[in-house]
């Protein structure tokens, strides 16, 4: 009778002299899953010193100065760096925290957990790393508890030096993972990053995702690509972490082309969801106002009715179109819903607009976009404003002064900022034009006597998105806000 197989837990914390042998013994061992063995050990010599320093991150001496954007930073280049055994790997850890689950928790399958850990991570990294108080302990010691030096070492091994942005986000997320690096096999038809995360199929496109900065980490599509892989419906997770997650959408994210980026397939899945084609769902994306993740809330409810209303209409009238005829009809019905946005007026609807009707006003509204109009000019107000990140972008804020500067605006945004000559002049309104090294990105509209955001509208009536957002309201905080208001 053969002697059973004893499975040995790879995670559970060893004490030092245990995970000090082990140390030793893979030293100078090549990482390769299927050498690896764990347990044996040489004999353990308690005399030696190690010559590579020991890191203890929560030693106060090894500590950056807590409250800084680069504590969290630190950490995760010294797990990756430091070639001796974690120190903290003896301590009893007891962070603070209000979730007694996410705090004892060790089983990585429970699903419970899974949208704790994540829900943690979201907060974490909306504050830019610095909310880091029970927070970081937290999640810091989870990564402590869940990873070894040999599974960094492995990550290291197959990822290569170019990709350490790469292993910093498997090690944020590695609580998470249903498998070793120590396992996987480069021959597999399972890619690494399904490997350490997924028991069900993901839809492809969701790869890209890791391929990112650290500092420019898609979190959102991260958390999708682990929620998916472990059998975790978005729905579900849906109310935690604020998304619109419609019946069936996941259903149809599945059948994604892997071209698409995660916000174009989710508009793939959505027209899909709605009865559309495919011949309907390169026509929403070919149109830039249309463009934008449907799975999130927009601060105005009644442009996520607009956008769904109008791809609904599109889908009942598309057999009846061309192409241009369609795209013709979004510009004028994107134009319509901002106009009464912006005056407060009734909310533009769909109700009761026959095809004919719609291409006629359609057709008008192209041609006054091409109406030549009398070349008024007007004063500036010291609004001009340049920016370099850190990235070597340059974003620049140029005030328009005349009638030319917004037809040429108009003509390249295919917006209808040319018909605001007339406010400008009167001093209602004042047009700036965001650009991005050089190219025009965005029309903003400010009011003048307030000195405050009227609207602001990218090609053909997008929106801005968040990164965008954070650029003009850095531009408005040493700007505007800084302008005497008029009349005062």
């Amino acid at each position: 009778m053969s002697q059973k197989k004893q499975c040995t837990y790879w995670h559970r914390n060893v004490d030092g002299k245990r995970y000090r042998q082990r140390y030793f013994r893979l030293l100078h061992k090549v990482i390769d899953p299927d050498v690896i063995e764990r347990g044996a050990g040489y004999d353990y010599d308690p005399d030696y010193e190690d010559p590579r320093d020991p890191w203890d991150p929560y030693d106060p001496c090894c500590r950056i100065e807590e409250g800084t954007d680069y504590d969290f930073i630190y950490f995760l280049d010294k797990l990756i760096f430091s070639h001796s055994p974690f120190s903290i790997i003896s301590y009893q850890l007891s962070p603070k925290c209000d979730n007694d689950f996410l705090c004892t928790s060790t089983t990585r399958s429970n699903k419970i957990f899974i949208l704790e850990y994540l829900k943690k991570l979201k907060v974490f990294f909306r504050y830019d790393f610095s909310y880091i108080d029970e927070d970081y302990d937290l999640i810091t010691s989870k990564i402590l508890e869940s990873i070894s030096n040999n599974e960094i070492e492995a990550l290291n091994y197959i990822l290569g030096d170019n990709n350490i942005d790469i292993i910093k986000i498997l090690i944020v997320f590695s609580p998470l993972w249903v498998r070793s690096p120590l396992t996987f096999n480069g021959n597999s038809q399972l890619k690494l990053f399904e490997h350490l995360f997924c028991r069900y199929d993901v839809p492809a496109f969701l790869r890209k995702s890791w391929f990112r900065s650290f500092r420019n980490i898609e979190w959102k599509w991260i958390t999708w690509f682990i929620l998916i892989g472990q059998g975790i419906g978005l729905k579900r997770a849906a109310e935690d972490f604020s998304w619109n997650i419609p019946s069936r959408f996941e259903h149809h994210l599945l059948d994604a082309p892997e071209d698409l980026s995660p916000v174009m397939a989710c508009i793939h899945a959505e027209v899909k969801r709605l009865g559309g084609s495919e011949r309907d769902v390169e026509r929403i994306l070919a149109h830039y106002g249309f463009v934008i993740d449907p799975t999130e809330y927009s601060r105005n409810a009644t442009h996520d009715i607009f956008w769904r209303e109008t791809v609904k209409w599109i889908i009942a009238h598309g057999d009846d179109m061309t192409d241009e005829e369609c795209d013709l009809v979004l510009d004028w019905a994107l134009h319509e819903y901002t106009e009464a946005e912006r005056r407060n007026a009734r909310p533009f609807s769909w109700k009761r607009r026959s095809l004919a009707r719609v291409l006629e006003r359609s057709l008008a509204y192209s041609r006054s976009l091409r109406k030549k109009r009398f070349n008024h000019t007007w004063n500036k107000h010291g609004w001009d404003w340049d920016r370099s990140d850190v990235d070597g972008e340059t974003w620049s804020f140029v005030e328009l002064v005349s009638s030319c500067d917004l037809q040429e605006e108009g003509a390249r945004q295919r917006h209808c900022v040319a018909r605001y000559d007339s406010r400008c002049v009167s001093g209602h309104s004042a047009i700036v034009s965001l650009r991005l090294n050089g190219a025009r990105l965005l029309t903003i509209e400010v009011n003048p006597r307030t000195s405050s955001l009227v609207q602001v509208k990218g090609r053909r009536n997008r929106k801005p998105n968040a990164h965008e957002m954070d650029i003009i309201r850095r531009w408005q905080r040493a700007v505007l806000d800084a302008a005497p208001v008029q009349g005062a």
